[in-house]
């Protein structure tokens, strides 16, 4: 019996060839996916922290025009300072020299908030943690005080009425 000199070629890969490909394409598709997704996750962090960081500096902006606003008498020693209630909102009387006229500011359901005697109500909805107390010197309420609990960070803003306010970090 002669061989046949007829030879079968094959074209085409192997089921080895394909799933080995397969499974580089899963792999390398895979990290694509996970970087993507790094990526996704590092740009909402630093959206946030802008956000953050453009409403601190509203919200101090704001505090330094309304609280230039609080002008108290020379010869008054006990001004109308008070924390209301148990919902912790700090009432200043003489704005713009008026007794009657009251600056409200303090923590709420929707943030920070502070209204003006004239109904103008602002919000700052990211700072949502914090204390507001009066800053007393030499037994005399010249401003207040501000501490505000930011993720791990503490700032602390010591506003004189009238003046620019001291801000301070963890550190300072």
């Amino acid at each position: 019996m002669k061989k046949s000199s007829i030879k079968l070629t094959q074209e085409g890969f192997t089921l080895t060839e394909t799933l080995t490909a397969i499974l580089i394409l899963l792999f390398s598709s895979s990290a694509v996916l996970f970087g993507i997704r790094g990526v996704l996750t590092i740009y909402e962090k630093l959206t946030e922290d802008a956000k953050l960081h453009a409403e601190l500096i509203l919200f101090r902006e704001t505090l330094i025009e309304n609280l230039n606003d609080i002008v108290i008498p020379f010869w008054e020693t006990e001004p109308d300072i008070a924390l209301s209630g148990n919902d912790g909102i700090l009432s200043l009387a003489y704005y713009k020299g008026d007794k009657e006229a009251v600056l409200k500011l303090g923590f709420t359901q929707n943030g920070f908030s502070i209204l003006t005697p004239l109904g103008q109500l602002i919000n700052f909805p990211h700072i949502t943690n914090g204390n507001v107390i009066p800053f007393i010197k030499d037994n005399i309420t010249t401003g207040i005080s501000i501490t505000l609990y930011l993720k791990n960070e503490e700032l602390n803003f010591i506003l004189p009425f009238g003046s620019w306010p001291l801000m301070k970090g963890k550190d300072n």
